[in-house]
């Protein structure tokens, strides 16, 4: 089922690595058995090392078990917030079971400047607004539930991480995003700033969603991230 989301972080990390002349911090925050990070330390080419960590003692031995005969590869078994509060890297993976919204304020804070963060979120009925109260509290952003509810939830939790990196004069450039079967991804580059920041945020608005509802009446949903959803150079960079 997740395939999809792992070949594409992949291809971010290649990415990141062709581009960044430094050797490169990976960690694979929430990673139960550790597929992802193992997928990366073994089709990833370049000079990266990656941590692999989970909270569950049980998906730890599984992380230790899997990563042996790797040289480029560290298991841990920490809250992720903890971790990341003690280590930086430059490209963090958040896919939790549900909400990412525990782990963003770390996450934004410890990603090194220019760096990837890459977040999961698989609460999809409550930013596609079948639980607006929920979407209130966990984002702070009010969803819409139409036919364009995918598109909502993916610029309601993008306007998320942006609002959350905001608080620490940080400014965000989002790479890719996609909403797929049961789940939302984005990657945003984190930019060092306060006016990267401000610039960010200018991009964060509520909006009348009145033509995107079967109701001729105001609707107002977010905040919400109203830039670009891609980043069409990425497809063109080459390795630096």
């Amino acid at each position: 089922t997740m395939e999809m989301n792992r070949d594409i972080s992949i291809l971010m990390v290649q990415w990141l690595v062709d581009t960044a002349n430094k050797s490169v911090k990976i960690l694979d925050g929430l990673a139960a058995s550790g597929a992802r990070g193992i997928r990366i330390a073994n089709e990833v080419e370049g000079d990266f090392f990656v941590t692999i960590n989970d909270w569950n003692k049980k998906a730890f031995n599984f992380i230790l078990r899997n990563t042996k005969g790797f040289d480029n590869v560290e298991g841990f078994c920490e809250n992720v917030n903890c971790l990341l509060h003690k280590k930086r890297f430059h490209y963090v993976d958040i896919d939790p079971f549900g909400t990412p919204v525990p782990y963003i304020d770390a996450a934004v804070k410890n990603v090194i400047p220019s760096g990837v963060l890459a977040v999961t979120a698989t609460d999809t009925a409550t930013l596609c607004g079948v639980y607006p109260k929920t979407c209130i509290r966990r984002y702070g952003a009010m969803p819409l539930h139409s036919w364009i509810k995918h598109e909502v939830g993916l610029r309601i939790l993008i306007g998320y991480i942006c609002r959350e990196a905001a608080k620490y004069d940080r400014g965000v450039e989002v790479l890719f995003s996609h909403s797929t079967d049961h789940y939302m991804r984005v990657y945003v580059r984190l930019r060092k700033g306060a006016e990267e920041a401000n610039e960010s945020l200018k991009k964060v608005k509520t909006v009348d969603a009145v033509d995107f509802t079967y109701e001729n009446r105001k609707t107002e949903v977010g905040p919400l991230w109203v830039g670009k959803l891609h980043n069409s150079c990425l497809l063109y960079t080459s390795d630096a």
